[in-house]
C-alpha cells in the first residue's frame, strides 16, 4: 500500500555572488492590500486622482490642502450666498451639485477606507500597507513640498 511522504520545505538561500534584486525584492519586501480594504481604496484612489487632476486643470497646481480643505471651503462659500440670496445664475447650481456629490463621495470613500483598515489592524498585511503609504507620504511631503 502507497503512503504519501511528507512534504519537506526548504527556504532557499542565494548563493554568493549571485544576487538577484528581484528574488530580493519578492522575498523580503512584500506590498499586500487586505481583500477586505482593496474595494474601498481603489474607489478611494480613483475619486483622489480626479480630484489632483481637476484640481491642476483648473488652477494648474498640484494642492493636497485645497483638494481636502480648500474645495469644501469654496463651495461652502458658494452655498451659503445661494441658500441666503436664491439662485442668481446656473453656473451657481451646477458647481454646487457636481462639486457637493464629488465631496460627498470623496469623504464617503475616505471614511470606508479608514473604517476597513481600522477593523483588519490584526492583520499584518494591514500594517505592512499602512508603513508603504507613510513612506509615500514622506516621499512626497519631502521631493514634492508645494503638493502639502
Amino acid at each position: 500500500m502507497y503512503t504519501p511522504r511528507k512534504k519537506t520545505h526548504s527556504s532557499y538561500h542565494y548563493p554568493r555572488g549571485n544576487f538577484r534584486f528581484k528574488d530580493f525584492l519578492r522575498k523580503y519586501i512584500y506590498f499586500r492590500i487586505q481583500d477586505e480594504v482593496r474595494p474601498h481604496l481603489m474607489q478611494f484612489l480613483l475619486i483622489f486622482i480626479i480630484g489632483i487632476v481637476l484640481n491642476y486643470v483648473y488652477y494648474q497646481t498640484f494642492s493636497l490642502t485645497y483638494l481636502f480643505i480648500g474645495g469644501v471651503k469654496d463651495w461652502f462659500s458658494i452655498l451659503i450666498p445661494t441658500l441666503n440670496y436664491g439662485l442668481g445664475g446656473g453656473y451657481n447650481l451646477v458647481y454646487l451639485i457636481i462639486n457637493g456629490i464629488y465631496y460627498t463621495y470623496f469623504y464617503y470613500s475616505l471614511i470606508l477606507v479608514i473604517f476597513y483598515t481600522i477593523t483588519n489592524l490584526d492583520d499584518r498585511d494591514t500594517w505592512v500597507m499602512l508603513g508603504w503609504f507613510a513612506l509615500i507620504i514622506l516621499a512626497l511631503v519631502h521631493f514634492i513640498p508645494q503638493m502639502v
